[in-house]
């Protein structure tokens, strides 16, 4: 939190997440794109290939990736099942995709995994 992670919108978001964080025996894609002038943290291609339809659809102003959850809401969740195994801390838990779109007049905002 310190480093401003799972902070901001469009070019000043911060991943919580980042692809250097840890190991990975798949693939992993950094990719710098024009609707929100950064760097997205994508953890497979899967992640890649939604995130290609997210950034050329209109509706989608902004896409978020690696987005911790509410940390109160998640913290029984965590405690029961994501802990770190040498230090049992609970671990954050993040969505792939904090999407910001625009609905008719309204812009919401739609967690996507």
């Amino acid at each position: 939190m310190k480093e401003g992670r799972g902070q901001g919108e469009l070019s000043n978001y911060k991943p919580w997440i980042n692809i250097q964080d840890f190991g990975s025996s798949g693939r992993v894609h950094r990719l710098n794109v024009w609707k929100t002038n950064r760097i997205h943290h994508l953890l497979s291609d899967l992640e890649r290939n939604y995130f290609y339809a997210l950034e050329w659809a209109d509706e989608v102003i902004d896409i978020q990736d690696q987005y911790p959850l509410d940390r109160h809401l998640s913290t029984v969740i965590a405690e029961e099942k994501a802990a770190d195994q040498v230090t049992e801390t609970p671990l954050v838990m993040t969505t792939d995709f904090l999407i910001t779109v625009r609905k008719n007049k309204e812009i919401i905002k739609e967690a996507s995994n």
